[in-house]
């Protein structure tokens, strides 16, 4: 495996081959979340694990149809997919009849539910399956928390989300000539209709151009990297860049490949970011950058919960257009100094929460 990189595998039986890794290399640390599927936010998890964990942990991700327990000496069950309100991403091994002889941890899973569905019984139970197995589990919001002690769990930690851990790695940047560069990252969010698409070009555009008049730049960060099989991203970052009259002004960072590399860039390139991907608000509040979050499901609203960062928060479904944008960007302008100020605090306050977590949860694996 490259630094930075979790290659993808679109075989079933490749997926199954590499999931039974051979009996001679045990004692390895399993890290079950939604990896190798080519999205810069989602892998970064895991490599922070191997920072923290070392290089005994592998990433299962939910592609991992079946892995052979009698290699690990620890599980780590991660992310939003744990915690879907459809279709939950459980490994299945997990819910088999005789307990196994190493510590099964929920790794700071975070509630995945979009703003007007709801949880059906089977996922609630299939959910409280999960943590019936689990021999720690750790939350990242208390929004999770109070949704596990709903279903009667009471013994949850909070985890904040591990990204927030995450190290850069240098890669060359743009040199932008102008005083103010506002970096974007969009979502190709599954719900989202065909409407809800146009409305995204339509708004985006003209807030940049809107934007750019006041000698500012644009950078888009692509999550999906170049092994995604996803293309809409891509795609919606075109359909806006064609739109926009200046588009000497607009950069489309492509060379970034890597979380690492794309928290590194944000650092050196953005005063502010807008993010309709939550990790894409992690990777700013990690870099200490000022962000406007679009959200359209409960894990932005637990992570916005942590930051004290709803003033800067536009819910998609009920509010999305190019003139609010212009309104909470003008917001963050206004207030800058006071929230970069509260992201940088409540930044380290919660590191220093994952900290204890990663060595708890060392002492577990290692006891």
């Amino acid at each position: 495996m490259n630094k930075g990189t979790i290659k993808p595998v679109k075989s079933k039986i490749m997926r199954y081959c590499k999931s039974y890794v051979p009996f001679w290399r045990k004692g390895k640390i399993g890290f079950y979340s939604n990896f190798g599927h080519g999205d810069i936010g989602d892998d970064a998890a895991f490599f922070v694990a191997q920072k923290h964990f070392g290089k005994d942990v592998l990433p299962f991700s939910k592609r991992c149809y079946a892995f052979n327990p009698h290699m690990l000496r620890a599980l780590l069950i991660g992310g939003g997919g744990a915690l879907r309100w459809e279709s939950p991403y459980i490994p299945r091994r997990i819910f088999a009849k005789k307990k196994w002889p190493f510590p099964v941890i929920i790794f700071g899973v975070g509630i995945n539910c979009d703003f007007g569905k709801s949880y059906t019984e089977e996922t609630k139970d299939k959910i409280k399956r999960l943590c019936e197995r689990a021999d720690y589990i750790t939350v990242r919001d208390t929004i999770t928390a109070h949704f596990l002690k709903e279903l009667g769990y009471h013994d949850v930690q909070i985890m904040p989300d591990i990204d927030l851990l995450l190290d850069e790695e240098e890669v060359s940047v743009p040199q932008l000539a102008r005083k103010s560069t506002i970096g974007i990252v969009l979502s190709p969010h599954s719900a989202f209709s065909g409407n809800d698409f146009e409305r995204i070009v339509d708004s985006f555009s003209d807030f940049i151009t809107q934007t750019i008049t006041h000698d500012t730049n644009i950078i888009f960060f692509p999550f999906e990297n170049a092994a995604s099989e996803e293309s809409k991203e891509q795609e919606l970052i075109d359909a806006i860049v064609r739109k926009v009259n200046d588009k000497e002004r607009v950069t489309i960072l492509k060379h970034a490949t890597t979380p690492q590399q794309t928290l590194f860039a944000m650092r050196h390139c953005c005063n502010s970011m807008i993010c309709m991907r939550m990790h894409a608000a992690v990777f700013a509040a990690n870099a200490g950058i000022p962000f406007v979050c679009i959200s359209y499901n409960m894990m932005h609203t637990g992570f916005l919960d942590m930051f004290d960062a709803h003033d800067c928060e536009i819910r998609f479904f009920d509010a999305f257009s190019s003139g609010k944008l212009q309104e909470k960007y003008a917001y963050l302008i206004s207030n800058y100094d006071k929230i970069r100020r509260t992201i940088i605090n409540k930044r380290d306050s919660l590191r220093e929460v994952l900290y204890r977590q990663c060595n708890h949860i060392n002492a577990l694996i290692n006891q």
